[in-house]
């Protein structure tokens, strides 16, 4: 997904996987953008129900990091969230995607014109 979205996932200052934050917590993934934390990633398996319990380690990540943007995910649903000045995650996604299968071209078109890599979104 992060490279149909133009992300370079080779670069390692860009995607940093099993990034360390405070207190030995490890983010998934987090996505830099003029080497500043931009976005959280947080992961789950395919099988696993996204919780409120996910929804609020995520939010702890968001906020420990100062992202903009926290994504949560078992491959299939996409929760994207946004944040609040005061650099909090907002408790209800901007955008959920039930089952990534299911998008119309249209749908997709959207999200890459919307979340595509462009270090001049967070400048």
């Amino acid at each position: 997904i992060l490279g149909a979205l133009d992300y370079d996932i080779e670069n390692l200052e860009v995607i940093k996987g099993e990034y360390t934050i405070e207190g030995n917590k490890r983010i998934d993934y987090q996505i830099m953008m003029n080497e500043k934390p931009t976005i959280c990633v947080e992961a789950k398996k395919a099988t696993i129900n996204l919780t409120d319990k996910h929804i609020e380690q995520l939010a702890c990540y968001v906020y420990q990091t100062s992202s903009k943007i926290g994504v949560l995910t078992n491959g299939i649903t996409w929760m994207i969230f946004g944040t609040e000045e005061d650099g909090m995650m907002n408790k209800y996604p901007v955008r959920e995607i039930k089952d990534i299968t299911r998008l119309t071209n249209e749908e997709i078109k959207e999200l890459v014109e919307r979340y595509n890599y462009n270090e001049e979104k967070v400048r």
